[in-house]
């Protein structure tokens, strides 16, 4: 059923884009957040971050997840995120309130265990930040 959700949930992304966002508000975004993942100044990527974060099922300050940054940002999906662009965005409006979302769905999850990664990010006085990341577990391949 995960499994299900997760594809679903990357169809319904290729159309979220375009409907939902402009293109300028999504250009200063890829730019003011992806790029420094991409490049890893940790300082600018910590910036950017909305505490505490989720992650998973837990909730993270800054100094908790200063010490675990190089795992959830590794090598493996900043490399997936620089072959990205702003056609990768995926935009919702959620809750009653109609919070603009952006999502960003990388291969590369945690680790082996997981197929992926997604990266939320919600605007906080003008200003996108990263408020969750969550991880989506490989299904057994015998259900």
């Amino acid at each position: 059923m995960s499994r299900f959700i997760l594809i679903l949930f990357i169809a319904c992304s290729f159309t979220g884009f375009s409907q939902l966002t402009d293109k300028v508000e999504a250009k200063n975004f890829w730019t003011d957040n992806i790029r420094n993942i991409v490049e890893y100044n940790k300082e600018d990527v910590l910036a950017q971050i909305h505490f505490p974060l989720k992650v998973g099922d837990k909730k993270l300050t800054k100094d908790q997840f200063r010490v675990v940054m190089d795992k959830h940002f590794n090598p493996e999906l900043r490399r997936e995120l620089s072959t990205k662009d702003i056609e990768s965005i995926d935009a919702w409006k959620m809750g009653d309130d109609l919070t603009q979302t952006y999502m960003i769905v990388c291969r590369k999850g945690l680790d082996a265990q997981y197929e992926a990664a997604v990266l939320c990010f919600l605007q906080y006085n003008g200003k996108w930040m990263l408020n969750q990341i969550d991880y989506h577990k490989k299904e057994n391949e015998e259900d």
